[in-house]
């Protein structure tokens, strides 16, 4: 969603004049000694003409004291619009709101990838050994929270026969990756504790899903289009991985070392293909 804001100031000159003096009938302006016309006089004459036409609780009489007065150039104008590109089939199931830590639209151009139209708004494609590193480097202990995204893979998401990551860290303590038989994991690793559930879940090319992580109230889960398909009991936080060297911290979507997936019986990198849209963390449960 894009809004526009455009406003065009006008100049203006403020002047200060004396108090009104009581003379005057309203309908004539009244001159100096010398026959001229000054601006005090001026303001004065139109006060004295406008008071008979405003109706308020207190009225306004002719010899109310003028102080300032603020004249605007009839050639410019004061203006302001908001124009709002609102797609009608834009899903925002995902929105940034008090709760969350993270919020990336992907509506903008990255390194690498193609945008293309996303569930709300652009969001970014990414071929087989295409990735990007998101602005979230999450080094802080999170007590409870869900990490959630949308995702719609390509063709040879299901035709390479490889395992694939979706998105997370190095460390896996966040990571999603689905395996070459349809078995779609949910990682949350301590130090050299491996923690993840998962389950088979049949995915179709070109179909969005959205996908959830949770932890907390004892366990960790995972939600497919808002549905629970695996959960595991679990009361640890997400603790960060000690080795920061390694960037082992940075969420990433599309590139997956060999670290950290051993538990879960992989042993290889991993690479993606597909299209990710609406990436959130947020610091509490936001699916029962």
């Amino acid at each position: 969603m894009k809004k526009i804001l455009s406003l065009a100031m006008t100049t203006f000159m403020i002047f200060t004049f004396q108090a009104c003096s009581s003379e005057g009938d309203g309908a004539s302006v009244n001159t100096g000694a010398d026959g001229t016309l000054d601006l005090n006089e001026l303001a004065c004459h139109n006060n004295r003409q406008s008071s008979s036409s405003i109706e308020s609780s207190s009225s306004i009489s002719d010899t109310t004291a003028i102080d300032t007065m603020l004249i605007v150039s009839s050639s410019s104008a004061i203006s302001s619009s908001s124009e709002v590109a609102i797609d009608s089939t834009c899903d925002q199931t995902i929105v940034e709101d008090e709760y969350t830590l993270y919020f990336f639209g992907l509506d903008e151009q990255q390194e690498q990838g193609t945008l293309v139209k996303g569930k709300c708004g652009n969001a970014l494609l990414l071929s087989k050994g295409e990735s990007v590193i998101l602005d979230a480097d999450l080094v802080d202990t999170i007590a409870q929270g869900t990490i959630e995204f949308w995702f719609n893979p390509s063709i040879d998401f299901f035709t390479d026969g490889e395992n694939h990551t979706l998105l997370g860290n190095d460390g896996s303590r966040l990571h999603f990756f689905y395996s070459a038989e349809g078995e779609l994991y949910f990682q949350k690793n301590q130090s050299d504790v491996h923690i993840f559930t998962s389950a088979f879940t049949s995915f179709s090319a070109g179909e969005w899903y959205h996908i959830a992580g949770q932890w907390g109230n004892g366990y960790v889960s995972l939600y497919v289009n808002d549905s629970l398909v695996s959960q595991i009991a679990n009361a640890t936080p997400y603790t960060p991985s000690p080795l920061t060297y390694r960037n082992e911290n940075e969420l990433r979507i599309g590139i997956k070392s060999y670290c950290c997936m051993e538990g879960a019986g992989f042993y290889q990198g991993m690479s993606t293909s597909g299209t990710f849209d609406q990436v959130r963390i947020s610091n509490i449960l936001r699916y029962q």
